[in-house]
């Protein structure tokens, strides 16, 4: 994937990363608001990891080599970090608007940003600096016609959504650093089995087995879950190969799509209209790429 090293197609292929993730949050949301979001995460979870050890497996055509790293634990502290932003955005999505959920996890990019700085030593320019502004600010107007975007209230679900904010950003920093030294399969792997074996722990605990047997006995629930997991995949492996050829401050202002796929598939699928403020503030995130590429190319 050479191709990617180019900015202009790095800068399309990271707005289809988000793209992929707002599909599979919809589907997850969709399955949220049936049963318990645990379960939704766990059933998920068990068709991402499957899917991608069966790959993996086909193509090497054995196993060995496929968990190859020098860094065991942080890989396994990605799958930690993976379990908690699931299940932290999935919950916050189910207890607030979705339009105030996707404002709310904007706030990584910041995170990742000052993150990437104090750990990977990268250097922030004016322009991706700019960038990052911009994009900030087109996202908060995208929200203002939102209706509750705005409200001035706290609950589990905003702090759910901030806690998997901050969890993206740690979690974008140490996949930044692990992309350049471990290959695809064990940075996908990791991280995938390292959440559902989490999962497969902490729900039983939490989830009665009646509710656990009424969701693993929906065909319905299954095959959203198992979309769901394809397309939170596809959008890993870009991201993965991303992360390998720029640097983090480059990426992370792309995250702001979201601002545009979201109301996007709020539209199509829970009927929800399209606002003059957000169009406005996916002028602004475009505008705050365009930024990054041309800073890119300096």
């Amino acid at each position: 994937m050479s191709a990617l090293k180019n900015p202009f197609l790095a800068a399309l292929a990271a707005s289809l990363v988000y793209l992929l993730y707002v599909i599979g949050d919809t589907l997850t949301k969709m399955g949220a608001d049936q049963v318990m979001p645990l379960l939704v995460v766990l059933i998920m979870s068990f068709y991402a990891s499957s899917f991608s050890a069966a790959f993996f497996t086909w193509k090497q055509g054995h196993i060995s080599g496929l968990f190859a790293t020098q860094y065991y634990a942080l890989q396994i502290f990605r799958g930690l970090c993976l379990a908690g932003i699931t299940c932290g955005f999935v919950y916050g999505l189910t207890q607030i608007p979705v339009a105030r959920a996707y404002i709310l996890i904007f706030m990584s990019p910041f995170f990742t940003a000052i993150l990437s700085m104090i750990l990977l030593k990268e250097r922030l320019t004016i322009g991706r600096c700019g960038a990052v502004i911009i994009g900030f600010v087109g996202v908060l107007y995208g929200g203002l016609g939102e209706g509750q975007g705005f409200a001035l209230s706290f609950g589990w679900g905003e702090g759910a959504i901030i806690f998997a904010a901050f969890l993206y950003a740690v979690h974008r920093v140490c996949t930044r650093f692990l992309a350049q030294k471990d290959a695809l399969p064990p940075m996908l792997l990791y991280p995938l089995l390292t959440r559902f074996l989490v999962m497969a722990l902490v729900v039983p605990v939490f989830v009665e087995g009646e509710q656990i047997y009424e969701a693993a006995s929906s065909p319905q629930m299954h095959i959203m879950m198992a979309f769901a997991a394809i397309a939170f995949l596809f959008g890993m492996v870009l991201n993965i190969t991303l992360s390998a050829n720029h640097e983090v401050q480059f990426l992370a202002p792309f995250h702001y799509t979201q601002i545009i796929w979201g109301p996007l598939a709020g539209f199509l699928v829970f009927g929800q209209a399209l606002t003059q403020p957000v169009l406005i503030g996916g002028g602004l995130v475009i505008l705050a790429g365009l930024i990054l590429i041309f800073d890119e190319k300096k």
